[in-house]
């Protein structure tokens, strides 16, 4: 799991919006398309049309650099952000952390990541909301990929 940018609108047409964007765009969709290429969700058609661009490869397991990551691309990616999420077709826009919680009896029963005052401008200059996905793992996955150690 990564940090992504979404960016949707029943009018949204990736294509033309994103036909001089310089961004490295992950995923792209139009309204109409099949949600999946296979299985149940193929049957259900997109409602809008809309982009992904990936703003962290880090894994859930790595908060700070997930926020640290997207701090740096939307400083740097600023200006041509703000045309490109502004654009009259754009509804919907957002960033999507995905974050990891071990889940476990005997485990921590919280988590704290804290947002810097600096990503929060930038998101409110370019009109952009936050959401957290929490995936619960097991304690042991999550011991195994930040390398905690048995004392735990």
């Amino acid at each position: 799991m990564s940090c992504i940018l979404r960016v949707s609108g029943t009018e949204l047409v990736p294509s033309v919006l994103l036909r001089r964007c310089p961004l490295a765009i992950d995923r792209q969709w139009n309204k109409g398309e099949p949600r999946r290429p296979r299985g149940p969700a193929a049957a259900r058609l997109q409602e809008q049309g809309g982009f992904t661009i990936v703003l962290s490869e880090a894994d859930g397991d790595r908060v700070p650099a997930q926020i640290d990551d997207a701090l740096a691309y939307l400083s740097a990616n600023v200006t041509r952000l703000e045309l490109l999420l502004h654009h009259e077709s754009v509804e919907s826009r957002y960033i999507d952390f995905a974050w990891w919680f071990p889940v476990n009896a005997d485990g921590p029963a919280a988590q704290f990541s804290c947002f810097p005052v600096e990503l929060l401008a930038l998101c409110s200059r370019l009109g952009l909301a936050l959401e957290v996905s929490v995936y619960a793992s097991a304690e042991e996955e999550y011991e195994e990929s930040v390398g905690v150690p048995d004392v735990w």
